[in-house]
């Protein structure tokens, strides 16, 4: 790839063009920014020092990988126009960067070690030789201990509280260290002020001394590693409601399924359970999502379903269903997709707390982007955790400050992202491990 050094010129015409003369500081910067310059002198966008096209071509061809959210997540990438595949190629061997939602580098690596070592691309390695080797992507779905020892698998009973809101939460959770953080324990406190009963179902061992915590917020808590996702928990704490007969008409309203890739509650639950009150629905969420599979559908970090829902079969007809597949890409398309579209079929009608036009009309996943609007305008209670913990909120000190302002325990809770990458340490220990 030739060298242009007017590229960055032409990047900044670009950007005032599309946007006006109103973002000429925010266009400059992104146009001349220490990313894009330093890959225009790499041999220009598209190009990656050191990288083999073979390797570009294989991350390009991966179903794991997905340019748009590649962007929308490194918007530094976006902004200085470089190739998201070759970026990837170069900086995503360190696990520092993700090719996709459904691929954790990091986690392919703590996984196998030898590929650390190796300083394969985990991505390229998994396409060439992982996939067939049946590696695991994911500790989810890794039969084999990948957590810490001394941590075990328990389910056990709490004392019931006394019932007030007629209303059962199934809370599903997957804790890689064993420990129950702070944050899930703060979204479990603004649970018990909308749920008389939460069932906590986690996809891991625990430490025994860790279910303390636990007292006077669930009713009941099991650990097992399952490998099935959210949605074998969510499965698993239905079944457990009907069995305690939690879900009973003369008990119960509205069953909540709900998870720990949030971080909340931003604002009391109650403020938007009394929003939807009066929407006319059987079930909804926070947000949709109408950019997976191009079929419109509630995320699942979040259900809320009324009796209609909870007095036909559909519900326990899709979620006794639930098994155990070989990737969260498949348990995405399968079940988050699916659910909405199984219920709609029975002839169940669905809405969201903040509005569905508005997903559609900024691509969905609202937890993720545009974080602040939805927050303040729409009221919004939580916050996707991974777009806090990977940069991928731009406005990461904003939407603390908003979190803050609101909740101070919570914001006290989350805890700090991982230091940037350093793209030249990356390059220079790259290049110093390579000399003989």
């Amino acid at each position: 790839m030739p060298f242009r050094p007017f590229e960055p010129f032409a990047a900044f015409a670009r950007i005032v063009r599309r946007d006006g003369l109103a973002v000429f500081p925010k266009a400059a910067k992104y146009a001349f920014s220490p990313t894009a310059w330093r890959w225009l002198l790499c041999g220009g966008a598209g190009a990656a020092r050191g990288v083999a096209e073979a390797d570009v071509e294989t991350i390009r061809a991966s179903r794991w990988f997905d340019a748009e959210w590649y962007l929308r997540k490194y918007p530094d990438v976006r902004r200085s126009g470089v190739d998201p595949a070759a970026h990837y190629a170069e900086f995503g061997r360190g696990g520092g960067f993700d090719p996709g939602p459904y691929f954790s580098s990091e986690e392919y690596l703590r996984l196998n070690e030898d590929v650390r070592v190796g300083g394969d691309n985990p991505l390229v390695h998994f396409e060439r030789c992982g996939r067939a080797e049946g590696r695991p992507i994911s500790a989810i779905q890794c039969r084999r201990t990948a957590f810490p020892e001394g941590a075990i698998e328990t389910e056990r009973p709490f004392p019931a509280p006394p019932r007030r809101h007629r209303r059962v939460a199934v809370f599903a959770a997957f804790f890689p260290d064993g420990r129950i953080p702070e944050t899930t324990l703060c979204y479990l406190r603004g649970l018990r002020e909308v749920a008389d009963d939460i069932l906590l179902f986690a996809n891991c061992p625990v430490f025994p001394d860790e279910l303390r915590k636990l007292d006077g917020l669930v009713r009941h808590a099991g650990f097992r590693v399952h490998g099935g996702h959210d949605f074998l928990s969510y499965r698993l704490g239905y079944e457990k409601a009907r069995e305690l007969g939690l879900l009973d008409a003369a008990a119960t309203d509205e069953l909540i399924l709900a998870n720990d890739s949030c971080y909340g509650p931003v604002f009391p639950f109650p403020e938007c359970f009394a929003k939807m009150a009066g929407r006319p629905c059987d079930f909804w969420g926070m947000t949709a999502n109408a950019g997976a599979y191009r079929s419109e559908h509630v995320q699942s970090f979040f259900f809320v379903f009324r009796r209609p829902v909870l007095d036909g079969t559909a519900l326990g007809r899709f979620l006794g269903g639930v098994e155990v597949l070989g990737s969260r890409w498949e348990v995405v398309r399968r079940y988050e997709v699916g659910f909405t579209a199984a219920l709609e079929e029975a002839g169940y009608a669905w809405d969201t707390l903040v509005p569905r036009d508005f997903s559609a009309r900024h691509g969905g996943d609202m937890a993720m982007r545009r974080v602040l609007e939805t927050l303040s305008v729409h009221g919004m209670p939580l916050v996707k955790a991974k777009g806090l913990d990977t940069y991928m909120v731009d406005d990461r000190d904003a939407v603390l400050d908003f979190i803050r302002a609101r909740n101070p325990a919570l914001a006290a809770a989350i805890p700090p992202p991982p230091p940037p990458v350093d793209y030249e340490a990356v390059r220079r220990l790259r290049k110093e491990a390579a000399q003989p």
